[in-house]
């Protein structure tokens, strides 16, 4: 009679308990992992959670389910499953690393398929069999505890067996690329951060080559190309949207795991497919499949030119600005085959690569690189003079001496002009900083435009311009347009107490630091009715144009400021736009806003009425920044 049991039966049974006998420390380290992040710790949250006394029961358990969700936030962070994929995806294909065991599995009555199947499913296991139990485990811990939505946790559930299985699927395919576990570790960062990577190393190029552009990394499009940053920075709890608290936090972020989804189903097709045509030969060659050898070789070219030109630059010009078309050429050049040759290197295991064809390989690699910077110092595609028309620009954020938000069509236009002006005097602007490398000796300023433009999208442009004398008595120049613009008293208001400083009350006082003669600070809280006071004189110093914000480096700002200051607590109606933030920002109008403001020699109202409020002494006058600085290098002096 006929065995009903097949020879891959019993070994799709024995590989999958031998993957689960041999690789138990990842799916048990998983499993407490789980159990920790989920319902251990969402358990230890509710157990702390400290009501008020005469909390009805309905109170008690929003608050119970508030802090069931809010307990999420720890369970929602995708780097332990990026780790946990790549490390089971590269176990359980371990054996392609070594010829012996290769040869030895590849031997068994077993195809190709049934075995990519049998290990591909049991170390997709490892990672969802924790996830279950976890999600069971919190369901009886939130059920124990009276909270019975537990459409959080299904959301929670869907969310990391997502992230999971795009996780293992890219951590298969990487392993099916090399013939070494550190080497398949490495592409699986690679294939994450390859994206972002080239961004940085784009920008920073264009950056050092392209007048206007940041070297500092920025948002950009097509974030989502680099998977576990993109899902860190999106996957989250969030508290409050479009300027409403919500009432239970809400999980962000879900609606890019489907699409991750889809592209593991292609990960895992493709590693298939390279499984099924893979030589057993190729166990511990650093490159398995033969057409990626050349990606192999380029991009590690072009990762050591933009990497080792950047810690040039940092480490040995960071105060340079200027043209540095050759400083990269050659840095480029010279990293890029260096990095070219070593990838090689690495691929035939030798050090004597340099052959005829390799040779010509590399000649073609360089000249490409060289044409790129080339197309950059040129500004072939015109990203350097590229300025947005009028009627392009829905609004500007303006990042000079102050931060400011432009919308009107006469301020958006003299803000073009001046973007132009920069354009124009780039010769100029770039021989300044030349001669004058140390930035001791060359007083500056970074200028920031950012334009909204009408069809959603963000163009920026980032300058350090001169602040020497023969530039700022240049009406006409583009920085003596930049410093006239900046005097407007209404703009000053926005920056200092946001666009509703007309509807702004004092909410808690504020403070004033002064500083006596001998260098001494000294703060000093003010009431309500003191800091209205103040407010008011302060307000009439600005709309006057008696106040005036000086560039940090100017010659005027240690003369003009005073090293004291006033710091108030105000409240400005919802939707006010927040100046004082980093990114863009608006009030939610319900709580107080804070901000610290220098006093100058124009606020003549205002140290008339620090001194009716005996805040100063009669006809006492602050100590300048200069005169306090030279107070400390006084003091400094005298120290035996």
């Amino acid at each position: 009679m006929q065995s009903r049991k097949s020879c891959f039966n019993v070994f799709h049974t024995a590989i999958f308990r031998k993957n689960a006998a041999s690789f138990w420390p990842i799916w048990l380290s998983y499993t407490l992992m789980c159990l920790w992040v989920l319902p251990i710790y969402t358990w230890l949250q509710i157990k702390t959670l400290t009501l008020a006394e005469g909390t009805t029961q309905a109170e008690r358990m929003e608050e119970l389910l508030r802090s069931a969700v809010g307990s999420l936030h720890l369970a929602i962070l995708p780097f332990p499953v990026f780790v946990f994929g790549a490390a089971s995806g590269i176990a359980v294909f371990s054996y392609l690393y070594q010829a012996r065991s290769a040869n030895m599995v590849h031997a068994l009555p077993v195809s190709r398929k049934e075995l990519f199947l049998t290990n591909y499913c049991s170390g997709l296991l490892f990672l969802l069999a924790p996830q279950f139990l976890a999600f069971c485990v919190a369901v009886f811990v939130w059920f124990g505890s009276g909270v019975t939505r537990l459409e959080y946790l299904l959301r929670w559930l869907g969310l990391v067996a997502g992230e999971a299985f795009f996780a293992y699927s890219m951590a298969v395919f990487a392993a099916m690329l090399t013939g070494q576990a550190a080497i398949a570790a490495a592409c699986f960062f690679l294939l994450n951060y390859l994206y972002q990577g080239l961004v940085a190393i784009a920008d920073a190029l264009m950056g050092m080559l392209v007048y206007g552009m940041d070297r500092g990394a920025r948002d950009i499009w097509g974030g989502w190309l680099s998977p576990a940053p993109f899902l860190g920075e999106n996957v989250r709890l969030i508290y409050q949207e479009e300027g409403q608290l919500l009432d239970l936090p809400k999980l962000a972020g879900l609606d890019c795991v489907p699409w991750y989804a889809l592209a593991a189903v292609f990960f895992a097709a493709l590693a298939f497919l390279l499984y099924k045509n893979r030589d057993i030969e190729t166990a511990s060659d650093v490159v398995a499949i033969s057409c990626i050898k050349p990606v192999f070789r380029w991009c590690g070219g072009i990762g050591a030119a933009g990497v080792c030109t950047y810690l040039v630059w940092e480490s040995l010009l960071s105060g340079m600005v200027g043209n540095m078309f050759w400083l990269v050429l050659v840095c480029s050049s010279v990293a890029g085959a260096a990095g070219f040759f070593l990838c090689e290197m690495l691929i035939r295991k030798k050090f004597m690569v340099f052959t005829g064809k390799r040779l010509a390989e590399g000649g073609v690699f360089l000249a490409v690189l060289a044409a790129a910077l080339v197309c950059m110092e040129t500004d072939l595609f015109g990203v350097e003079k590229r300025v947005p028309a009028a009627e392009e620009v829905a609004g500007i954020y303006l990042d000079g001496n102050y931060k400011s938000y432009l919308e009107e069509p006469e301020e958006i236009s003299q803000c073009i002009a001046i973007h132009q002006g920069i354009i124009q005097e780039k010769d100029a602007y770039e021989a300044y900083f030349w001669e004058n490398p140390g930035m001791e000796k060359r007083p500056s300023m970074s200028f920031r435009i950012s334009y909204k433009l009408k069809n959603g999208r963000m163009l920026e442009r980032f300058w350090y311009l001169p602040l020497k004398d023969c530039y700022l008595e240049r009406k006409e120049g583009a920085v003596g347009k930049l410093l006239e613009f900046e005097k407007d008293p209404r703009r000053y208001m926005e920056y200092f107490f946001s666009s509703g400083y007309e509807s702004l009350k004092i909410a808690e006082g504020g403070s004033f630091l002064h500083v006596n003669q001998n260098g001494d600070y000294n703060m000093l809280d003010l009431s309500n009715e003191e800091a209205s006071k103040l407010y008011q004189a302060l307000k009439e110093d600005i709309l006057s144009g008696n106040y005036c914000i000086y560039p940090y480096e100017y010659r005027k700002w240690g003369t003009e400021n005073y090293a004291d200051s006033l710091t108030f607590s105000f409240r400005v109606p919802k939707g006010a736009r927040l100046l004082q933030a980093e990114g863009e920002e608006f009030s939610l109008g319900k709580y107080p806003e804070a901000v610290t403001i220098p006093l100058t020699r124009g606020c003549h109202h205002l140290l008339g009425a620090l001194q009716e409020l005996g805040l100063l002494d009669e006809g006492e006058i602050p100590l300048t920044e200069r005169e306090y600085l030279d107070v400390l290098e006084g003091e400094e002096a005298v120290v035996p």
